[in-house]
C-alpha cells in the first residue's frame, strides 16, 4: 500500500513559510498533497479553503505538490494507516499545540504517522496569523516578508474593505497620469493615489540631507542615499492615504518604478500590477518635453519597458494588464473601456 504525504491545515493565508515546508517535504518524500481545510476553532476566517487553495498557486511549488480543498473531512473515511502527516515547528513554541493536533487527529481520523520538519530560521517568524495582523495594521514592509505578492493584493483589499488595489507603473511620459484621471473621472469607485505627491511632500528631509541638489539628480545618481532618507516616511505617507480610501473602491496606486529591481515595490503593495505605456521612447520624450519637464526624460531608460515588465510579471507570478497609450485620446478611451470589463470581470 503506498504511503500518502499529507500537509493539512487552515493557510489562512498560505505563507513563504509554508510553501519551504511543502517543498522540503516534497523532496524528502516525492509527493505531497497540501490540504486547505476549515479551522473550528476560528470564528471568521479571512480566506475560504478554496480562496487558499488557490493563494497557494502564487508560490513556486514543484510538480510533485498537489493542493486541494478537504473542508470537511470525513472520519470514516478511508483507511488512514498508510497516511503521514506533515507538520512543520518553528520552535520550542508550537511543541504543546502539536501534541493537542496528535491527540486530536488520532481520536477523529485514525492518523497515527507524523513527520516534523523544523523551519528554517528565515520563516521562524511566519505565520498566518503574524500576516493577518500586518495586513491589519498596513506593516507592508513585514507584510511583504511574510507571503507573496498576489497574496499581499489579497490581504490588502481584505484589510481596506476594497475591491481592487492596483499598482501602476511605466515609463515618465508614458500617459500614466492622463490614464488614471481618466479613470477616476468616469466612476466615483476608482481612487487615484499619485506617490510623487508623497515624495513631493518629503522635500525638507530631502534638503536637509541633500541641500539644493535637483531631485531628478538624487534619485539617478544618489538612489541608495535617497531610499535611506526618505524610504521609511514615503511608506508612512503611503499608508495614510491607503487608510482613507473608501469602501468597495477599486484603488489605483501610481508607482511609475515600481518594477525596477532596486525597489520591487509590488512587494509592499501587491502583485496586481497596471502597466501604461507607448513602447516609442522618442515619443514618450516629445510628450516630457512638451509639458516643459525635460529633466525627466533621464528616467525614460530606467524604468522598465513592457516586454521587461511581462517577463518581471512571470518571475514574481504577478497579474499584469498592460494598456496602450500610443495612439489618440479616443484610443485611449477604448482602453479604458476594455480595462473596464477586466475590473468587472
Amino acid at each position: 500500500m503506498k504511503t500518502r504525504f499529507v500537509y493539512p491545515g487552515s493557510f489562512c493565508p498560505p505563507t513563504y513559510g509554508h510553501a519551504a515546508i511543502a517543498k522540503k517535504a516534497a523532496e524528502l518524500f516525492g509527493e505531497v498533497t497540501v490540504i486547505c481545510s476549515e479551522n473550528p476553532d476560528k470564528k471568521e476566517a479571512w480566506f475560504t479553503p478554496e480562496e487558499c487553495k488557490a493563494m497557494w498557486q502564487t508560490y513556486d511549488l514543484c510538480p510533485q505538490i498537489k493542493v486541494v480543498t478537504f473542508a470537511n473531512p470525513d472520519p470514516q473515511g478511508k483507511e488512514k494507516t498508510n497516511t503521514v502527516m506533515i507538520r512543520g515547528i518553528r520552535d520550542d513554541r508550537d511543541l504543546d499545540y502539536e501534541k493537542d493536533v496528535v491527540l486530536f487527529n488520532k481520536k477523529h481520523y485514525g492518523i497515527m504517522n507524523y513527520v516534523y520538519i523544523l523551519s528554517e530560521d528565515a520563516f521562524k517568524n511566519i505565520s498566518s496569523t503574524s500576516a493577518r495582523k500586518a495586513a491589519e495594521e498596513l506593516d507592508l514592509q513585514t507584510l511583504g516578508r511574510q507571503v507573496s505578492p498576489m497574496v499581499v493584493s489579497k490581504m490588502l483589499e481584505k484589510a481596506l474593505g476594497i475591491k481592487n488595489l492596483f499598482m501602476v507603473v511605466g515609463k515618465a511620459g508614458s500617459g500614466k497620469s492622463t490614464f488614471l484621471k481618466m479613470l477616476a473621472k468616469e466612476n466615483s469607485e476608482n481612487v487615484f493615489i499619485n506617490t510623487d505627491e508623497c515624495t513631493h511632500k518629503l522635500r525638507p528631509l530631502l534638503e536637509q540631507a541633500f541641500g539644493k541638489m535637483d531631485l531628478v539628480d538624487i534619485a539617478i545618481n544618489h538612489n541608495e542615499e535617497l531610499k535611506k532618507v526618505i524610504g521609511g516616511p514615503w511608506l508612512e505617507l503611503v499608508k495614510k492615504e491607503l487608510q482613507v480610501v473608501p469602501r468597495d473602491a477599486n484603488v489605483f496606486l501610481e508607482v511609475p518604478y515600481g518594477l525596477q529591481p532596486d525597489k520591487m515595490a509590488f512587494k509592499l503593495f501587491g502583485g496586481k500590477v497596471i502597466y501604461v505605456g507607448c513602447e516609442n521612447n522618442e515619443q514618450n520624450r516629445q510628450r516630457i518635453i512638451g509639458r516643459g519637464t525635460p529633466t525627466i526624460v533621464k528616467f525614460i531608460d530606467k524604468i522598465p519597458g513592457k516586454t521587461e515588465t511581462l517577463e518581471i510579471a512571470k518571475k514574481y507570478k504577478l497579474a499584469v494588464e498592460c494598456i496602450d497609450t500610443s495612439g489618440t485620446l479616443n484610443d485611449l478611451k477604448k482602453e479604458i473601456m476594455r480595462f473596464r470589463e477586466v475590473i468587472n470581470g
